[in-house]
């Protein structure tokens, strides 16, 4: 396998293929889960085209499910248990 160009644009992550592959499950257990549709903040209709389009490999939307795998996250961390999490840190 060849390695990336690390000085030019080349990136050594290949996220669209682990999100169809290694990592498809942990992406739909996240982003598809009852928890996010609950919370309402993404927008579950669009994200399940992307991910439906994503996964026929009709288009890489790579950028756009991490960016929602990071609101969600961010979500959880931040926002579903935020005293916690201000415990946590203040530690």
């Amino acid at each position: 396998m060849p390695l990336p160009d690390l000085m030019g644009n080349d990136s050594p992550s290949q996220f669209g293929v682990w999100f169809r592959g290694d990592l498809r499950s942990y992406v739909e257990s996240v982003l598809f889960s009852e928890q996010t549709y609950d919370r309402g903040v993404l927008p579950m209709t669009l994200l399940e085209q992307v991910w439906e389009k994503h996964l026929a490999n009709e288009s890489d939307a790579s950028a756009f499910l991490g960016a929602a795998m990071s609101i969600e996250l961010f979500s959880r961390l931040f926002m579903d248990d935020l005293s916690a999490t201000i415990q946590k840190f203040s530690e």
